[in-house]
């Protein structure tokens, strides 16, 4: 089942989605990209070359918790996000802030990682990313 969604919907992503500096011709492309939607897999080959990188919206570390590796399977059937490299570390950075590297993940309830994105994600994409993963989670 495809997961894929354009849901950039004209929205002004700020600090969600910034455009690093491209030539024109380029950042109209690069631009129809950042902020679609869609499992790792569907979305990996479309930012391939243009610099932008594809972000898990749940970590694939948090495959460790049964319930979500359950959901996706594999980490390339989670739900992604294109954006640029620097947007992408700024993501990294706060998962990494909230949940420390070498956690006990699988001890980590599901619930603890929605809140989390509830509160990450909120307004990002209009609102578009959370609505994509509550095709997960209720």
């Amino acid at each position: 089942m495809s997961h894929y969604s354009d849901a950039t919907g004209g929205v002004d992503f700020g600090l969600c989605c910034a455009i690093g500096a491209a030539g024109a011709a380029e950042e109209v492309d690069i631009a129809s990209l950042i902020g679609k939607l869609g499992t790792y897999n569907e979305l990996r080959a479309e930012a391939a070359g243009t610099g932008l990188q594809v972000h898990h919206l749940i970590e694939k570390r948090f495959m460790a918790i049964e319930e979500i590796k359950e959901m996706f399977g594999t980490s390339g059937k989670m739900p992604s996000v294109i954006i640029d490299k620097d947007t992408h570390q700024m993501y990294t950075n706060s998962w990494r802030g909230a949940f420390p590297y070498g956690s006990n993940y699988g001890g980590m309830s599901t619930s603890t990682i929605i809140q989390f994105c509830q509160t990450e994600y909120s307004g990002c994409g209009g609102g578009n990313w959370l609505e994509f993963l509550s095709q997960w989670f209720n």
